[in-house]
Protein backbone atom coordinates (compact mmCIF):
# COMPACT_ATOMS: atom_id res chain seq x y z
CA UNK A 1 0.00 0.00 0.00
CA UNK A 2 2.82 2.20 0.99
CA UNK A 3 4.51 1.51 -2.21
CA UNK A 4 1.61 2.13 -4.46
CA UNK A 5 0.84 5.58 -2.52
CA UNK A 6 4.94 6.50 -3.19
CA UNK A 7 4.21 5.94 -6.83
CA UNK A 8 1.06 7.55 -7.44
CA UNK A 9 2.83 10.45 -5.48
CA UNK A 10 6.30 10.31 -8.16
CA UNK A 11 3.77 9.76 -11.14
CA UNK A 12 1.95 13.52 -10.11
CA UNK A 13 5.51 15.00 -9.38
CA UNK A 14 6.86 14.06 -12.78
CA UNK A 15 3.45 14.87 -14.28
CA UNK A 16 3.53 18.86 -12.83
CA UNK A 17 6.93 18.41 -13.79
CA UNK A 18 6.34 17.72 -17.38
CA UNK A 19 3.90 20.86 -18.00
CA UNK A 20 5.49 24.10 -19.32
CA UNK A 21 6.93 27.04 -16.41
CA UNK A 22 4.70 29.85 -16.02
CA UNK A 23 5.47 32.47 -19.19
CA UNK A 24 5.31 36.07 -18.25
CA UNK A 25 5.41 36.55 -22.12
CA UNK A 26 2.12 34.37 -22.65
CA UNK A 27 0.05 36.06 -19.49
CA UNK A 28 0.76 38.95 -21.04
CA UNK A 29 -0.51 38.61 -24.50
CA UNK A 30 -3.16 36.94 -23.06
CA UNK A 31 -4.16 40.03 -20.78
CA UNK A 32 -3.57 42.05 -24.04
CA UNK A 33 -6.16 40.06 -25.94
CA UNK A 34 -8.77 40.69 -22.90
CA UNK A 35 -7.97 44.40 -23.60
CA UNK A 36 -8.63 44.42 -27.03
CA UNK A 37 -12.11 42.16 -26.89
CA UNK A 38 -13.24 44.08 -24.33
CA UNK A 39 -12.87 47.41 -26.04
CA UNK A 40 -14.32 45.46 -29.48
CA UNK A 41 -17.46 44.26 -27.46
CA UNK A 42 -18.02 47.98 -26.60
CA UNK A 43 -17.74 49.23 -30.47
CA UNK A 44 -20.21 46.52 -31.29
CA UNK A 45 -22.93 47.84 -28.26
CA UNK A 46 -22.12 51.11 -30.10
CA UNK A 47 -23.57 50.03 -32.64
CA UNK A 48 -27.12 48.67 -31.90
CA UNK A 49 -30.20 50.20 -32.01
CA UNK A 50 -30.49 52.18 -28.67
CA UNK A 51 -33.84 50.04 -28.49
CA UNK A 52 -31.37 47.30 -27.76
CA UNK A 53 -29.38 48.30 -25.40
CA UNK A 54 -29.79 48.01 -21.63
CA UNK A 55 -29.32 51.29 -19.09
CA UNK A 56 -26.07 49.84 -17.31
CA UNK A 57 -24.34 49.45 -21.04
CA UNK A 58 -25.85 53.09 -22.02
CA UNK A 59 -24.11 54.13 -18.64
CA UNK A 60 -20.25 52.43 -19.62
CA UNK A 61 -20.89 54.38 -23.29
CA UNK A 62 -21.18 57.33 -21.97
CA UNK A 63 -17.93 57.09 -20.64
CA UNK A 64 -16.34 57.61 -23.89
CA UNK A 65 -14.36 53.63 -23.43
CA UNK A 66 -14.11 53.81 -27.20
CA UNK A 67 -11.36 56.84 -26.98
CA UNK A 68 -9.77 55.56 -23.44
CA UNK A 69 -6.17 54.86 -24.16
CA UNK A 70 -5.49 51.49 -23.44
CA UNK A 71 -3.27 52.44 -20.41
CA UNK A 72 -6.63 53.41 -19.07
CA UNK A 73 -8.94 50.69 -19.80
CA UNK A 74 -5.82 48.42 -18.17
CA UNK A 75 -7.12 50.65 -14.88
CA UNK A 76 -9.92 49.98 -15.12
CA UNK A 77 -10.51 46.39 -15.90
CA UNK A 78 -10.16 44.92 -12.60
CA UNK A 79 -13.25 46.95 -11.45
CA UNK A 80 -15.24 45.78 -14.91
CA UNK A 81 -16.94 42.06 -14.53
CA UNK A 82 -16.82 41.54 -18.29
CA UNK A 83 -13.05 42.78 -18.43
CA UNK A 84 -12.16 41.05 -15.19
CA UNK A 85 -13.85 37.88 -15.89
CA UNK A 86 -11.31 37.83 -18.58
CA UNK A 87 -8.01 38.48 -16.98
CA UNK A 88 -8.70 35.52 -14.33
CA UNK A 89 -6.64 32.66 -16.54
CA UNK A 90 -3.80 34.82 -17.73
CA UNK A 91 -2.02 34.50 -14.64
CA UNK A 92 -3.08 30.90 -13.27
CA UNK A 93 0.34 28.07 -13.72
CA UNK A 94 -0.16 25.95 -16.81
CA UNK A 95 -0.27 23.00 -14.54
CA UNK A 96 -3.87 24.23 -13.47
CA UNK A 97 -4.49 25.54 -16.68
CA UNK A 98 -3.46 22.09 -19.00
CA UNK A 99 -4.97 19.37 -15.74
CA UNK A 100 -7.41 17.99 -18.16
CA UNK A 101 -9.80 18.82 -21.34
CA UNK A 102 -12.44 20.15 -18.05
CA UNK A 103 -9.52 22.73 -16.82
CA UNK A 104 -11.44 25.81 -18.34
CA UNK A 105 -14.70 24.90 -17.28
CA UNK A 106 -13.56 24.37 -13.66
CA UNK A 107 -11.50 27.19 -13.53
CA UNK A 108 -14.67 29.31 -14.74
CA UNK A 109 -17.58 27.29 -13.15
CA UNK A 110 -18.49 29.68 -10.33
CA UNK A 111 -18.01 32.80 -12.57
CA UNK A 112 -20.36 31.88 -15.41
CA UNK A 113 -18.88 33.90 -17.87
CA UNK A 114 -18.30 33.15 -21.41
CA UNK A 115 -15.55 35.36 -21.28
CA UNK A 116 -13.32 33.52 -18.81
CA UNK A 117 -14.15 29.99 -20.50
CA UNK A 118 -12.56 31.58 -23.68
CA UNK A 119 -9.50 33.56 -22.45
CA UNK A 120 -9.00 30.26 -20.99
CA UNK A 121 -8.97 28.35 -23.84
CA UNK A 122 -6.82 31.01 -26.00
CA UNK A 123 -4.05 30.74 -23.08
CA UNK A 124 -4.20 26.95 -23.08
CA UNK A 125 -3.20 27.07 -26.82
CA UNK A 126 -1.07 29.38 -26.23
CA UNK A 127 1.15 26.77 -23.60
CA UNK A 128 0.52 24.17 -25.68
CA UNK A 129 2.21 25.31 -28.44
CA UNK A 130 4.86 26.28 -25.96
CA UNK A 131 5.08 22.53 -25.12
CA UNK A 132 5.02 21.49 -28.78
CA UNK A 133 7.90 24.03 -30.08
CA UNK A 134 10.98 22.69 -30.59
CA UNK A 135 12.79 25.51 -31.90
CA UNK A 136 13.86 28.47 -29.64
CA UNK A 137 11.68 31.46 -31.13
CA UNK A 138 8.62 29.85 -32.58
CA UNK A 139 5.78 31.12 -30.03
CA UNK A 140 6.95 34.70 -30.94
CA UNK A 141 3.64 34.69 -33.37
CA UNK A 142 0.63 32.89 -32.17
CA UNK A 143 -1.33 32.82 -35.58
CA UNK A 144 -0.07 31.15 -38.81
CA UNK A 145 -0.22 34.52 -40.48
CA UNK A 146 3.25 36.66 -40.14
CA UNK A 147 2.48 38.94 -37.09
CA UNK A 148 5.95 40.93 -37.39
CA UNK A 149 4.34 43.92 -38.58
CA UNK A 150 1.93 43.62 -35.94
CA UNK A 151 4.14 43.90 -32.46
CA UNK A 152 6.44 46.44 -31.94
CA UNK A 153 10.20 46.07 -31.87
CA UNK A 154 12.02 48.24 -29.29
CA UNK A 155 15.63 49.80 -28.84
CA UNK A 156 17.08 52.18 -26.78
CA UNK A 157 16.79 50.37 -23.71
CA UNK A 158 18.28 52.97 -20.66
CA UNK A 159 18.21 52.69 -17.13
CA UNK A 160 18.58 56.11 -14.92
CA UNK A 161 18.35 56.31 -11.18
CA UNK A 162 16.14 58.79 -9.58
CA UNK A 163 17.87 60.78 -7.48
CA UNK A 164 14.63 61.92 -5.15
CA UNK A 165 13.64 58.64 -4.59
CA UNK A 166 16.33 56.30 -5.08
CA UNK A 167 14.85 54.41 -7.36
CA UNK A 168 15.19 53.61 -11.22
CA UNK A 169 13.55 55.06 -14.30
CA UNK A 170 13.77 52.49 -17.21
CA UNK A 171 12.69 53.73 -20.84
CA UNK A 172 12.99 52.97 -24.22
CA UNK A 173 12.02 53.34 -27.36
CA UNK A 174 9.09 51.76 -29.88
CA UNK A 175 9.17 51.10 -33.38
CA UNK A 176 6.01 50.51 -35.12
CA UNK A 177 3.31 50.80 -32.42
CA UNK A 178 -0.33 51.69 -33.19
CA UNK A 179 -2.63 52.35 -30.81
CA UNK A 180 -5.37 50.48 -32.76
CA UNK A 181 -3.97 47.38 -30.30
CA UNK A 182 -2.75 46.98 -26.84
CA UNK A 183 0.54 46.69 -26.05
CA UNK A 184 1.84 45.30 -23.01
CA UNK A 185 5.38 45.99 -22.15
CA UNK A 186 7.36 43.19 -19.79
CA UNK A 187 10.70 44.01 -18.22
CA UNK A 188 12.70 41.96 -16.60
CA UNK A 189 16.18 42.51 -14.58
CA UNK A 190 19.19 40.34 -13.71
CA UNK A 191 21.87 40.99 -11.10
CA UNK A 192 25.07 40.41 -10.89
CA UNK A 193 27.43 40.24 -7.27
CA UNK A 194 30.93 40.67 -7.97
CA UNK A 195 33.60 38.72 -5.77
CA UNK A 196 35.05 40.05 -3.08
CA UNK A 197 38.33 37.87 -2.80
CA UNK A 198 40.01 35.45 -5.77
CA UNK A 199 38.90 32.37 -3.84
CA UNK A 200 34.87 33.59 -4.89
CA UNK A 201 33.18 33.58 -7.78
CA UNK A 202 30.77 35.54 -9.14
CA UNK A 203 27.23 35.74 -8.68
CA UNK A 204 24.93 36.27 -11.01
CA UNK A 205 21.08 35.62 -11.06
CA UNK A 206 18.78 34.27 -13.59
CA UNK A 207 16.29 36.29 -15.68
CA UNK A 208 13.21 37.59 -13.58
CA UNK A 209 10.05 39.22 -14.33
CA UNK A 210 10.13 42.90 -12.65
CA UNK A 211 6.52 44.07 -13.72
CA UNK A 212 4.43 44.91 -16.84
CA UNK A 213 3.53 48.93 -18.45
CA UNK A 214 0.76 49.00 -20.72
CA UNK A 215 1.02 51.19 -24.02
CA UNK A 216 3.80 53.46 -21.92
CA UNK A 217 7.36 53.17 -22.67
CA UNK A 218 9.26 53.69 -19.18
CA UNK A 219 8.72 52.20 -15.90
CA UNK A 220 9.68 53.31 -12.26
CA UNK A 221 11.57 50.01 -11.05
CA UNK A 222 11.65 50.03 -7.15
CA UNK A 223 12.91 47.29 -4.11
CA UNK A 224 16.40 47.85 -5.79
CA UNK A 225 18.84 46.32 -3.71
CA UNK A 226 21.91 48.05 -2.49
CA UNK A 227 24.89 45.96 -1.32
CA UNK A 228 26.83 46.01 -3.91
CA UNK A 229 24.71 44.52 -7.06
CA UNK A 230 24.69 45.68 -10.27
CA UNK A 231 21.33 44.91 -12.33
CA UNK A 232 20.83 44.80 -16.13
CA UNK A 233 17.28 45.41 -17.37
CA UNK A 234 15.32 44.26 -21.00
CA UNK A 235 11.91 44.48 -22.24
CA UNK A 236 9.59 42.70 -24.64
CA UNK A 237 6.41 43.83 -26.56
CA UNK A 238 3.29 41.85 -26.27
CA UNK A 239 0.44 41.92 -28.32
CA UNK A 240 -2.55 39.44 -28.47
CA UNK A 241 -0.72 38.43 -31.52
CA UNK A 242 2.46 37.23 -30.04
CA UNK A 243 5.40 38.79 -28.43
CA UNK A 244 9.35 40.22 -29.83
CA UNK A 245 12.54 39.23 -28.77
CA UNK A 246 13.77 41.12 -25.85
CA UNK A 247 15.23 44.06 -26.34
CA UNK A 248 19.75 44.29 -25.80
CA UNK A 249 19.97 44.58 -22.02
CA UNK A 250 21.15 48.18 -20.66
CA UNK A 251 24.84 48.26 -19.36
CA UNK A 252 25.19 47.20 -15.73
CA UNK A 253 23.52 49.50 -13.47
CA UNK A 254 23.50 50.20 -9.83
CA UNK A 255 21.73 52.75 -7.17
CA UNK A 256 24.53 55.31 -6.03
CA UNK A 257 25.41 54.93 -2.72
CA UNK A 258 26.41 58.41 -0.21
CA UNK A 259 30.14 57.19 0.88
CA UNK A 260 30.78 55.71 -3.17
CA UNK A 261 29.75 59.66 -3.79
CA UNK A 262 32.57 61.27 -1.70
CA UNK A 263 36.08 61.42 -2.70
CA UNK A 264 38.03 59.70 0.18
CA UNK A 265 40.78 62.09 0.21
CA UNK A 266 39.16 65.55 0.99
CA UNK A 267 40.62 68.80 -0.07
CA UNK A 268 42.39 70.57 2.34
CA UNK A 269 41.23 73.87 3.95
CA UNK A 270 42.26 77.02 2.14
CA UNK A 271 43.31 80.52 2.72
CA UNK A 272 45.11 78.92 6.64
CA UNK A 273 47.00 82.19 8.26
CA UNK A 274 47.39 82.94 11.32
CA UNK A 275 45.99 86.05 12.82
CA UNK A 276 47.33 86.73 16.60
CA UNK A 277 49.16 85.49 19.39
CA UNK A 278 49.67 85.35 22.76
CA UNK A 279 52.55 84.62 24.80
CA UNK A 280 52.50 83.61 28.54
CA UNK A 281 55.67 82.62 30.81
CA UNK A 282 55.45 79.51 29.64
CA UNK A 283 52.83 79.12 26.94
CA UNK A 284 51.99 79.96 22.81
CA UNK A 285 48.59 80.76 22.31
CA UNK A 286 47.77 81.49 18.18
CA UNK A 287 44.38 82.12 17.04
CA UNK A 288 44.42 80.43 13.14
CA UNK A 289 42.05 81.10 10.20
CA UNK A 290 41.18 79.21 7.52
CA UNK A 291 39.07 78.29 4.23
CA UNK A 292 36.62 75.43 5.05
CA UNK A 293 36.41 73.08 1.89
CA UNK A 294 33.28 72.13 -0.56
CA UNK A 295 33.24 68.54 1.07
CA UNK A 296 31.13 68.03 4.12
CA UNK A 297 33.43 68.12 7.58
CA UNK A 298 32.73 66.63 10.66
CA UNK A 299 35.59 67.87 12.01
CA UNK A 300 39.52 68.88 12.28
CA UNK A 301 42.25 67.75 13.37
Amino acid sequence: MIVFLCLQILLSIIQVLSYPRYNSLISAQCKARCLYEYRTYHQQQRSLPSTFIDGKTKRLLTTNVLTLPWRSIWERCPRLITCSSCLIPCDLEPALLLANDQSCQAICSTLKSLECERSCLFIQKLYQQQSNCLTGNCQFCSSSDDCTDKIPQLYNVTAIERKSRRTVKLKWKSMGEKNLEPVFYVIEAQWMLPNIDLNQYELVSKWGFVKEEVSHTKAIIRNIQRDNRWYRFRVAAVTRHGHSGFSMTTKPFRLSNQSQILSPVLDPPGNFSVKGYQLNSDTLNLTLYWQKPDSPITGYQ
